[in-house]
């Protein structure tokens, strides 16, 4: 079953870029449903980009400096998107590490996502003081704690860069988005007034796709794919994640102009079709 895109091409949303965000347990299936989604996009004049997508191919558009441009062009073709992935690369394998050159543009990368931070924190002070604060009460090690401020920095810079860029038929599909990061920073303790203060500030997405998988087939998932850095980060938790993503959909749910909770068993063509409705029809 799929969708007939030309009897819907005069009804795509053309003034603002929508946002598809995906919430679930590690290995619930988020990025498989998510690549099943883009292949039908592809067919559509839809055009579609993860956080981290949009702000590597669109920087250049508001920067004036010529070697800026050229670190984000550069990383840009470089950087895979998932859909374009037809073999599941080896993570047990470093990718890029011994890369100088792509060493030294992630470090110049940095400092500039530093700078448009600042203008981000700037406009919205109540939030990033909120994340600064739970992160310096709960207790993390500095790796994990500078992984989540570094997610929270890229998809809010990203943010940032969509509002001011205007492109028609575009979308945002990200499995990592303000949605799923939440369930990043609870990893290590629940706090529902962070949840419900966090809900206040970040974007709500258009389109949310709860996956609500049995933790048991996520741990058999981890476990098939014998991802070395996967099995010691998420085997011992993903009951843990499962509760705490359904917790937070519970309170999302209602603020979201379309809302699908699915799972292995219930995704089909019905539900893609469905999904790819949603995306495609100006609501």
């Amino acid at each position: 079953m799929e969708i007939d895109f030309l009897k819907y091409k005069n009804k795509l949303n053309c003034k603002k870029m929508l946002i598809v965000e995906f919430l679930g347990a590690p290995y619930s299936g988020k990025t498989y449903i998510r690549n099943d989604i883009e292949k039908y996009l592809l067919k559509s004049d839809k055009k579609f980009y993860t956080y981290k997508k949009f702000l590597l191919s669109h920087y250049s558009k508001i920067d004036n400096n010529f070697f800026h441009k050229f670190i984000f062009l550069f990383l840009n073709y470089k950087y895979k998107d998932d859909i374009k992935k037809n073999k599941k690369l080896n993570k047990n394998k470093p990718q890029y590490k011994n890369h100088l050159l792509r060493k030294y543009l992630n470090n110049r990368v940095k400092f500039i996502k530093f700078e448009l931070f600042k203008s981000f924190k700037k406009n919205n002070t109540k939030f990033v003081k909120l994340i600064l604060n739970f992160l310096n009460k709960i207790k993390i090690n500095h790796n994990r704690e500078h992984d989540l401020m570094r997610w929270f920095i890229d998809i809010t810079i990203s943010y940032e860069l969509y509002k001011k860029i205007k492109i028609k038929n575009s979308l945002i599909l990200d499995c990592e988005g303000f949605t799923h990061r939440l369930s990043s920073f609870m990893n290590k303790k629940y706090d529902e007034s962070f949840i419900n203060k966090y809900l206040k500030f970040a974007p709500v997405p258009d389109v949310l796709i709860y996956i609500n998988e049995n933790s048991s087939n996520c741990k058999k998932r981890i476990i098939k794919d014998n991802v070395t850095e996967d099995v010691k980060k998420y085997s011992g938790s993903v009951q843990k994640s499962s509760l705490i993503s359904k917790k937070i959909f519970k309170k999302i749910k209602n603020r979201c102009p379309n809302v699908f909770v699915i799972n292995s068993r219930s995704y089909n063509a019905s539900v893609r079709k469905k999904i790819l409705k949603s995306i495609l029809i100006k609501n």
